[in-house]
């Protein structure tokens, strides 16, 4: 059941290249976590891609990746813990007021939900700074949208 699932997804996700789509530039900061849970690595990777997973725009399922390597959440300690894999984690983006986040909702690697606050400066949503509420302010991850 559990491959069907995923390769239902890897399914949409290949044929969701016309729905809107982003880059995100990590600051520094950004730690790689190997699966036994001890921080391995820091590595400052640029154009991570926020693509939707599904046509159904209802749903607003989205991964973050580059090329088939995904991005995991694991935690926000004194940085942002993650590791990256090709298993998926799905996130769901979402909107109340000024506020705009970013929500893990579902996958095997990560463990519970994370969210982050992104401030909108373009009333058409081209620029969105994106950053967890335990980091300073200044330092944000840069939404940019390319396409619908």
């Amino acid at each position: 059941m559990r491959i069907i699932s995923l390769a239902v997804l890897l399914c949409a996700f290949a044929a969701s290249t016309f729905a809107a789509q982003y880059y995100i530039t990590t600051p520094a900061g950004l730690y790689l976590n190997n699966y036994g849970g001890g921080v391995v690595g820091r590595e400052e990777r640029q154009n991570w891609t926020v693509s939707q997973v599904s046509p159904d725009y209802g749903k607003n399922w989205h991964v973050i990746h580059q090329g088939s390597w995904y991005l995991n959440v694991i935690a926000y300690r004194e940085g942002f813990y993650a590791d990256y894999s090709q298993i998926p984690t799905i996130y769901r983006l979402e909107e109340e007021g000024e506020y705009h986040y970013i929500v893990t909702i579902g996958n095997s690697a990560a463990d519970g939900n994370f969210t982050w606050t992104t401030q909108d400066y373009s009333p058409t949503f081209t620029q969105l700074r994106l950053r967890p509420y335990t980091r300073a302010p200044n330092q944000r991850f840069r939404f940019t949208k390319i396409a619908d």
